[in-house]
């Protein structure tokens, strides 16, 4: 997997290889549980949730017929997802270099909600 790709989308319409976790991604939206994601810097948190966003975003191509970045990978090989669903997508980023903090996270998350 290469370094520095940090978008599924990206990862996926690469020349790349990537090691599939599809089938993790599909039983965690499928329960639809609370998780947390506590693991050291470097350990693919930020790929697993922009798969997240990748397929609850729906089809990827306005251009032309709808690109399913699952194509090739175990979700779209063994499971019933419709893939043609689009779900509302809040995402918000910590990684965008290094804030100064001068109240909580809850008024970062505000703040960063408050944009869209």
């Amino acid at each position: 997997m290469p370094t520095g790709i940090q978008t599924f989308k990206d990862l996926t319409l690469g020349n790349n290889v990537y090691a599939g976790k599809t089938r993790y991604v599909y039983e965690m939206a499928r329960k639809g549980r609370a998780y947390l994601l506590s693991r050291p810097k470097g350990f693919g948190k930020s790929l697993l949730l922009s798969t997240f966003e990748a397929l609850f975003s729906g089809p990827h191509n306005p251009d032309g017929p709808p690109l399913c970045l699952f194509s090739e990978l175990w979700m779209s090989q063994h499971s019933d997802y419709d893939f043609t669903q689009k779900y509302p997508v809040l995402t918000s980023s910590m990684a965008s270099g290094a804030r100064q903090v001068t109240g909580t996270t809850q008024t970062i998350s505000c703040d960063s909600i408050g944009r869209y």
